[in-house]
């Protein structure tokens, strides 16, 4: 039994189509790489590989004990550094083209659901953000019909 971690099979079957199609799917999240990298267990069916796998890094000390800094070898992947991230660390395995859909649940999200301006489809996953954030509010203007029309809500 796994415990603290689930993949809907609507996700894992969307991951499937995706690769099946030829499209490179990866997970860009601002919480803990040590954290993320579970995605990449087998059991978890998502298919991804922990290089596939984009989160926070944390300084280590010499003896490996984290220190609670960013580690500056790594870009910051939260707000507005997703999208430095994606263009540093994946733009450059896919000749330097933006990701064709990009996928969020949260504020944080906003900036790397805006960034691209060759992105064809922005899902996402509706958590009822308030429409005092920036992604709350493009959720509203998705339900009221006056969003982009690459932008899709998904609920949850």
């Amino acid at each position: 039994m796994l415990l603290g971690f689930t993949v809907p099979r609507e996700i894992t079957e969307l991951l499937a189509a995706l690769r099946a199609s030829g499209i490179s799917v990866y997970v860009a999240s601002g919480s803990f790489y040590d954290k993320v990298v579970a995605a990449a267990d087998p059991r978890h069916g998502t298919g991804f590989s922990p290089d596939e796998i984009l989160g926070e890094h944390i300084q280590a000390d010499e003896q490996g004990r984290l220190t609670g800094r960013h580690d500056a070898r790594f870009p910051f992947p939260w707000a507005a550094g997703k999208p430095d991230v994606i263009r540093q660390r994946l733009a450059v395995r896919h000749h330097g083209r933006d990701p064709i859909m990009v996928l969020g649940d949260s504020d944080g999200d906003y900036a790397m659901l805006t960034a691209f301006t060759n992105m064809e489809v922005g899902v996402i996953f509706n958590t009822n953000l308030p429409q005092s954030s920036r992604l709350g509010k493009l959720c509203a203007d998705i339900l009221a019909g006056r969003a982009d029309p690459r932008f899709v809500l998904q609920g949850r």
